[in-house]
Order: structure tokens, then sequence, then C-alpha cells
């Protein structure tokens, strides 16, 4: 049963981040913190629509909304506004606000936010109303970075409903043209009759009509000049050009939301247990799969998409069950005499005085050491319906862990600086060592599992 929570009485919530037990809200008032107990705390922006959050490895959080991005450190309760304003490093692009501030709208060069997502390189992916931006540091001479802000609206120029890192690291984006796809280099957009991507260039790269591809250059939205534009530093421009080129890609139906999901492909074949191969003979109808999930002991339903359980961490117990006969009334009689599990796990209803046995397929006597009762540990023995392997191959690699040591508590390491630090340790790293970089106690780089 859905509860509504007195302390959001009136207010639109727009995003969603989990934090620990607690959860971080974009409102139409602002961001806040909704804890285990269902307290509203306030937290960094107040007194404007946020309508997207996103953290980086380093928990730097990201608001995004009508004035554009915010930037809020945690550790130091810091809150920054990405201004964009010029071209230059000279000019801070993170504007520090005093608690309470807000930007003027003279000092906001993105459009309105809709979506935000943090990717590669610790690059922050920023969905407006007039399309797609991504602010990253770029390579300028060997270990020297600058970071701008490079636009896509040669790509989409209307509304990107939804960002996210799909679990290859790419980022995906939903607009009023479609599905858009970023690999780490090269930018797609997917066709829907088709069912395919189709290229749309390297995403470091400008494609203007009738000449050759040149770099993106740096962007900037400017909200003063009619409608606002999106405004362009190129190779051999000193200053702000306007862009007024058309989108690309084709117009395909819009995307609003994006989720992913596990799924599972099962093949019929035989099993060679002398050498432990499996030899494929057919692929399973995708429709014959289905997923059961069990609400309560004694109830069982259909339902979700099709995919395995994810592995928990820790050891963990299997048990191999089947599906109950499509009977009437559903699923087996439960016996007169004692409670008992169906084949599928389903616990049959047993009488009010009796205590239900360990789930399982066996009769286990009860310990002497106790008299014995006659339902203790009792559940009906099926016949074998499967035989199942489980292989795996235990790694230890040798790693290295390289740890970065705070200045002062609370500080936040730019995610640039990581990144910088990381490549260094991989362009040394001995083949087969694995490499981790940590933030003193903190894993931040590397697989950690």
């Amino acid at each position: 049963t859905a509860n509504p929570l007195a302390a959001l009485s009136g207010t639109a919530v727009y995003a969603f981040l989990p934090d620990g037990n607690d959860l971080l809200l974009g409102a139409d008032t602002g961001v806040f913190r909704l804890s285990a107990e269902n307290d509203l705390i306030p937290l960094g922006v107040q007194g404007t629509p946020i309508r997207a959050i996103a953290r980086d490895v380093d928990g730097v959080l990201y608001f995004g909304g009508d004035l554009g991005v915010f930037q809020y450190q945690p550790g130091l309760d810091h809150l920054y506004h990405y201004s964009g304003q010029g071209a230059a490093d000279e000019a801070s692009d993170w504007i520090k606000l005093e608690t309470g501030d807000l930007p003027g709208a003279a000092d906001v060069f993105l459009p309105p936010v809709r979506s935000l997502a943090v990717g590669q390189n610790s690059a922050l992916w920023i969905g407006t109303d007039r399309g797609a931006a991504r602010y990253m540091a770029h390579s300028a001479d060997g270990l020297t970075y600058t970071t701008f802000l490079e636009a896509f609206p040669d790509l989409v120029n209307g509304p990107v409903h939804a960002m996210g890192q799909d679990p290859l690291g790419r980022i995906l984006f939903g607009a009023d043209r479609g599905l858009f796809r970023f690999d780490g280099r090269d930018t797609a957009q997917y066709i829907e009759v088709e069912h395919r991507w189709t290229p749309q260039g390297k995403a470091g790269l400008f494609y203007p009509a009738g000449r050759p591809p040149e770099d993106r250059g740096s962007w900037r939205f400017n909200r003063t000049l009619s409608g606002g534009r999106w405004q362009r530093v190129g190779p051999g421009m000193t200053d702000w050009g306007l862009y007024e080129g058309a989108p690309r890609s084709s117009e395909e139906t819009a995307v609003r939301a994006m989720t992913w999901t596990d799924g599972v492909i099962a093949d019929l074949g035989t099993w060679d247990p002398a050498d432990g191969a499996f030899t494929p003979s057919e692929t399973v109808d995708p429709s014959e799969l289905v997923l059961r999930v069990k609400p309560t002991e004694d109830r069982i339903l259909p339902g979700g998409i099709p995919g395995p359980p994810r592995m928990p961490v820790g050891p963990s117990d299997w048990r191999y069950l089947s599906m109950e006969p499509p009977v009437e009334p559903p699923g087996p009689i439960p016996p007169k005499d004692g409670p008992a599990w169906s084949s599928e796990g389903r616990l049959m209803t047993p009488p009010s005085d009796v205590t239900a046995p360990y789930p399982g397929r066996f009769r286990d006597p009860a310990p002497k050491k106790r008299p014995e009762s006659r339902f203790d540990r009792v559940v009906f023995a099926y016949p074998p319906a499967a035989s199942v392997w489980f292989q795996w191959r235990a790694r230890r690699p040798y790693s290295v862990i390289v740890r970065l040591q705070r200045r002062h508590a609370g500080e936040s390491i730019h995610p640039a600086i990581l990144d910088r630090v990381w490549g260094a340790m991989n362009r040394v790293r001995p083949a087969g060592v694995r490499v981790l970089l940590a933030v003193e106690s903190d894993i931040v780089r590397g697989d950690a599992s």
C-alpha cells in the first residue's frame, strides 16, 4: 500500500537518488533529503525547481534544473553554480554561492536542465530543453588539462528527457528525436524501423554542412538572445559565434524514460561430464521463459522480465525448483497430516498448531537428543527434474593500491585529478597486476571485488 508522506504534501518531486538509507529528492522548490524516518531536510539548492540529480565517484553531487547545473560538495557543505560564460581558462566555470543565494538570469549559460549523468573520464552529461551537452577535462598539453562545455545541437536541439550510464559504461539519452548513445568515442542513434544503431560521428568532432569535420570546440547557451541560442568557439575563432544548423539525426519517436534490466538466453544441447563441455543445438524461444516471484512463503506469482537472480555478496545457498503443474485448484493439494512445500518451494498451508519444516526435497528425521515430532523437518520428496552443474574459477590477481590522503577533513578531490592519477598508474602497471586507486579508505578507481 502506498502511503502519502505528509512532509511532501503539495510538493512536486521530479528526481530521486538513493543515499544510504535516505533518498535525495529534486523537487519544485529545491533539493531535499528524505530520511528513513520520513523527515524532510533541505539540502544545497533551495528556491528553484530541481529536475535531475547525479553523483560522481568521489561523492560530489550535481543538481540540474531551471537555473542550469549546481555542484554540491557534501564534505565541505559548499555549493557552486556552473557559469561557463567565457571560453578562457582564466575565468572559473564554477561560481561559489553563499547560503540562500541563487544565480541571476544573466549568469546562467545553459538551457533549463532535465537530466544528468556522470560518464567515463568523469564527464558530466547534461540533458537540457535544447539538446545534450557534456562538461569534461580535455588534455591540452601533456599532463595539462583544460575544462569546457561541449554541446550537441547538431544531434538533437529539443528536450532531452532522460540520461543514464549502462553496465558497459556507455551513456544513453532519450530525447524528442529518439534514443542516442555515446560509447566513449562515437555517437549513434537508434533507428526503430531498422532495429539498428546508426553512427553519428565522433563526439569530439563538429560536422559543419559542406565542410570537413573539425574540433567540436567550446559551447555556451546565451539566454539573452531571442529565444535563447547556442554559441560556439571553434578552431580559428576568436569570439563566440551563433550555431544556426539543423540536427543531422533522424526524427524518431520521443524517448522520455529509460531503465536497464537483467535478461537470460537459454540454449538446449548436450553435456559431456567427461570434459565438462556443453554443446548447444538450439535456442529456446524467449516466450517459453518466465519469471516466478515468491512475495510470501505461500504465494508464487508470474511476472517481470525473465532473468537469473543476481549473485549476492558472500556465500549463498541455491536450490533447483520445478514449476508446479497447472491443476485446479492451483498447485498441489496440501496433505491432511502435516505441512509441506511444493516442488516450486511454495508452503502449503499447515495446520495452525504445526510449525512448517525447512524447505527442501528430503526427509530428515529429528535429532535423537530430543523427542521426535511427527512433522519435524519432513517435506515431500519429489522425483529429480534436472541435474545442475555450477562452474567458476577463482581469480586472485596480485594487487597494488595507491592511496591519496586528504589535506583536511571533508576535502573533495576533483574527478579530473583522480582520472589523471589513474591514467598514469595504468601506464606503468606491470602485466597481470591489478591496480586500485583509493582516497584514504575508499576505493575510487578499479574493481575492488
